[in-house]
């Protein structure tokens, strides 16, 4: 009942302005009313394709990390091999590539996670996350040139105490990581 209440607050579009387009995303400017009649002319909004991350089991038992700087936050993240959804391709394949492409790595079996909005507020995309089994080493990765990854693989303990302590600090991947220890995936 209460996405059906959600529903009738939401807010009507009167008009929108693109400030920016790029490849990797889009800040639009929306001119809204409110169900209170209220207006706001200039809700910026950015627009970004979905993506899809991997909280990878490898045949050991063990997670597989990648660390990156992420500028945002000015700091090292631990998070999982994640990536954009390209057009044309379905979030399970994207994580797939995904996977081979930021680690070496292949994994026998697949499992939706979670799918989530990162930032609803002001961000219109979805984060896809699926875990894979039984991964093993193939081949050497195959970043982008804007990548510097460090591939790490953990005892699932270990990442669900950092997750606890707040040493994986993307939101998104804490989550996953507490969804997979309540689902006793990890």
């Amino acid at each position: 009942m209460e996405h059906i209440k959600a529903l009738q607050d939401a807010w009507t579009l009167l008009e929108q302005k693109y400030w920016y387009e790029s490849k990797h995303g889009n800040l639009r400017q929306d001119h809204v009313r409110l169900p209170n009649g209220v207006e706001i002319l200039d809700y910026m909004l950015m627009e970004y394709a979905d993506w899809s991350g991997v909280l990878c089991i490898t045949e050991e038992g063990n997670v597989l990390t990648v660390t990156q700087y992420r500028h945002g936050a000015a700091l090292s993240s631990i998070e999982f091999p994640a990536g954009m959804v390209d057009e044309g391709e379905t979030p399970l394949e994207a994580a797939k590539r995904e996977l081979l492409e930021e680690t070496g790595y292949v994994a026998e079996g697949w499992q939706p996670l979670m799918v989530c909005f990162p930032e609803p507020v002001k961000q219109t995309n979805k984060g896809h996350l699926f875990v894979a089994h039984r991964a093993k080493k193939v081949s050497e990765p195959r970043t982008e040139s804007t990548e510097s990854l460090h591939i790490h693989a953990f005892a699932p303990e270990i990442i669900f105490k950092w997750a606890m302590e707040g040493k994986v600090i993307h939101a998104v991947y804490q989550a996953a990581i507490f969804k997979a220890k309540l689902m006793g995936i990890i």
